[in-house]
């Protein structure tokens, strides 16, 4: 069938996703007011960010919780609990007792690879992890990198693919790695390490990809979470969907196996237990 009128220019369809932002966060700010009873414990529990700038959730007795007589909802204003005390919890300098504290503070997923971890990470000569990839990550297939040997990378967020489901995601990379020790168990290989110019090529296919220039803004622009590092993006690989492997989760995994079928080790430099690197 024919098209009908013109396609729509990026501003209008940032315009369209705004309107459509606004009514559906809207609807969620009047859904707070109409089932919670006090006005002053509403509005600080109404959610006043963009569509999405936070992973949804929903939960059919969270906000009938607040009208119960033996809850109540203590504002930390953005800033966080400030400290525990021998009785309770202290906010802002006032002590709130409790009986019973349950921890639920979450997770931090957009943040660096040694944050994630809690420690750092050192290769060759004492070089820091974190250093290496000072001015960007680099890695082959996002699971090693130069000057680390024998260093695996689990996760997604150094350059792997970005799939829906994580498991999954993790599952193809344990196999992928599975593969790289049966066969230095089985060449009789000690020691392997991707090589400067494998990384260097990886790195360049990876930023090829085409940005989302609006997605990037609207991420940028996003109250501190996990999407943007917490509040620190800067660039497009400081975005939790950015730096990563552009054709998507198939196209990732397919790539992995046809490294496997090649056979060759292709990109890594090795050692054997009775031979120096080659």
């Amino acid at each position: 069938a024919a098209k009908l009128g013109r396609e729509p220019t990026k501003a209008e369809l940032k315009f369209v996703a705004e309107l459509y932002d606004y009514d559906v966060m809207n609807s969620l700010r009047a859904r707070v007011d109409n089932v919670v009873k006090d006005p002053a414990t509403a509005e600080l529990l109404k959610p006043w960010y963009r569509l999405l700038c936070k992973r949804p959730g929903f939960h059919d007795e969270y906000l009938e919780a607040f009208n119960l007589p033996n809850v109540k909802l203590v504002d930390t204003g953005g800033r966080g609990v400030q400290q525990l005390s021998e009785k309770g919890i202290v906010v802002d300098g006032v002590e709130h007792p409790v009986d019973c504290l349950i921890f639920a503070t979450g997770f931090e997923a957009g943040i660096s690879y040694t944050e994630l971890l809690g420690f750092e990470i050192y290769g060759r000569n004492g070089v820091a992890l974190s250093e290496h990839w000072r001015t960007g990550v680099r890695t082959l297939h996002g699971l090693t990198t130069d000057g680390f040997p024998n260093c695996i990378l689990m996760g997604g967020n150094q350059q792997s693919a970005t799939a829906a489901n994580t498991a999954h995601l993790l599952d193809e990379q344990a196999r992928h790695v599975a593969y790289i020790y049966r066969t230095m168990r089985a060449r009789g290989i000690r020691r392997f390490e991707p090589s400067v110019e494998a990384v260097d090529a990886y790195v360049r296919s990876v930023r090829a990809a085409p940005v989302n220039e609006t997605l990037l803004d609207f991420y940028l622009d996003c109250t501190p979470s996990y999407f943007n590092m917490e509040g620190r993006a800067q660039k497009s690989e400081d975005i939790f969907f950015g730096g990563r492997y552009g054709d998507g989760p198939i196209p990732f995994f397919n790539m992995l196996l046809a490294w496997q079928a090649e056979g060759s080790m292709a990109g890594f430099v090795v050692e054997n237990a009775d031979t120096s690197l080659q």
